[in-house]
């Protein structure tokens, strides 16, 4: 059961019928729906916690030893700590925690976001021009017009000063007299 619902990776709100949960005080609790939390397990890859309740009036979030059991996790309970482990993985440590002065297990569980990320290029005519090694912009539009090149968009002459082409314009100095010269190699 969590309270945090931005920990749920697909959460399904049921209105229809409002289902409670009763709390080891004897205190009722609204569920507001069920999904799957992703968290991140030890060694950094993504573990699915599924049918959680979702119940915004906890103020701690709780794990179902038998849940866990059924979703083919193995949990140990040994001096003083207590270890999730997942069977599929040969027992790699999924989260651990220890048993705090009130008799609970304090599991420090790091919920795994998804994110998916793009990079949108806003000239497109640097783009290719980079992409052609440096060809100057004329040359470009003339292998537009003459489709040459497939795929190649539109592109414009640009007034920007290309940092890679100043670079390889520029000519070196030549060496002043050297005083000495080898006379054999080393």
């Amino acid at each position: 059961m969590s309270c945090n619902e931005s920990w749920f990776e697909n959460l399904k709100i049921d209105e229809s019928k409002p289902s409670k949960v009763i709390l080891g005080d004897n205190n009722t609790q609204e569920v507001h729906g069920s999904g799957v939390v992703s968290i991140q397990s030890k060694d950094g890859q993504k573990k699915l916690i599924h049918n959680v309740l979702h119940i915004p009036a906890l103020k701690k979030n709780l794990l179902s030893i038998a849940q866990m059991m059924e979703q083919n996790y193995r949990l140990e309970f040994d001096n003083g700590e207590c270890l999730i482990k997942d069977k599929k993985n040969r027992g790699a440590i999924v989260a651990q925690g220890e048993l705090t002065k009130d008799r609970l297990f304090k599991l420090v569980l790091s919920p795994k976001s998804t994110q998916a990320l793009t990079v949108k290029v806003e000239d497109e005519s640097s783009l290719w021009h980079k992409r052609l090694g440096h060809l100057n912009y004329d040359s470009i539009i003339l292998l537009r017009r003459k489709e040459m090149v497939t795929g190649l968009p539109l592109v414009g002459k640009k007034s920007d000063i290309c940092e890679g082409c100043v670079l390889g314009k520029q000519h070196r100095e030549v060496f002043e007299d050297i005083q000495w010269r080898a006379k054999a190699p080393l």
